[in-house]
């Protein structure tokens, strides 16, 4: 059995993937593959001033890391996500620098493990 050391709790996620590591590792490449750029994919939006757009994405990197119990992303990105919500955009940058490292970092993770 793999470690999946990002995931919070392993063996939920997995009775959820009906025990199958495949279904999982299959689950946690596409994850990488869709959000593995996450700077770039937010920095984009910041050039032109679009923070709906980087809450849309962090709001999908939430729900997919919900559902495969990396509870770190999901609860930083929920954090980020009130903070856009509420308006709280001062100093925002330093928050999306450190969701991006995290993100990258379980990428990173994913992809050494699967």
């Amino acid at each position: 059995m793999k470690n999946y050391t990002f995931i919070s709790d392993k063996a939920a996620v997995l009775e959820r993937m009906m025990g199958s590591e495949s279904v999982l590792d299959k689950l946690l490449l596409k994850f990488a593959a869709l959000y593995g750029t996450p700077v770039e994919t937010i920095e984009k939006f910041l050039d032109t001033s679009d923070i709906q757009e980087v809450y849309r994405y962090i709001h999908s990197v939430k729900g997919a890391a919900a559902n495969l119990g990396i509870t770190d992303i999901e609860e930083t990105a929920g954090r980020l996500e009130n903070r856009i919500n509420a308006g709280d955009t001062g100093g925002l940058e330093d928050d999306i620098d450190l969701f991006s490292g995290m993100l990258l970092s379980v990428v990173s993770a994913i992809r050494q493990e699967c």
